[in-house]
């Protein structure tokens, strides 16, 4: 079952989330209209092989919501420089609506490997 990480450490609340600026993502520091954000998780699934700069990217196709609006998911997998356990997604914000903290929601597609 993929979680997201959570500033609180409980699962509940903001996520654990970097801006496209560096900066950690808060209701002090949002990310901007058509920025993106990288959001941090464990338990994405079935990865495909390394690719050309060496990730391992979630096989199948993720989506997200961020408000019930549609986000482009521009990456999601193994993150840069981290273990195998340590995932990513990388979103485009969309570049319409208020400046508020959003729900995010996320799919990951179910894929399992036969055992052996």
């Amino acid at each position: 079952m993929p979680g997201i990480f959570t500033i609180s450490g409980t699962g509940k609340g903001q996520a654990a989330g970097i801006n496209s600026d560096g900066t950690t993502n808060s209701s002090t520091t949002p990310a901007t209209r058509g920025s993106w954000l990288s959001v941090y998780g464990t338990g994405f699934g079935v990865f495909n092989e390394s690719g050309t700069n060496g990730l391992r990217a979630v096989a199948g196709n993720v989506t997200a919501t961020i408000g019930g609006v549609d986000a482009t998911v521009i990456y999601a997998g193994n993150s840069p420089g981290s273990t195998d356990g340590l995932q990513q997604f990388n979103l485009q914000i969309q570049k319409r609506g208020q400046r508020q903290r959003w729900p995010l929601f996320y799919v990951v597609p179910a894929q399992f490997q036969p055992r052996g």
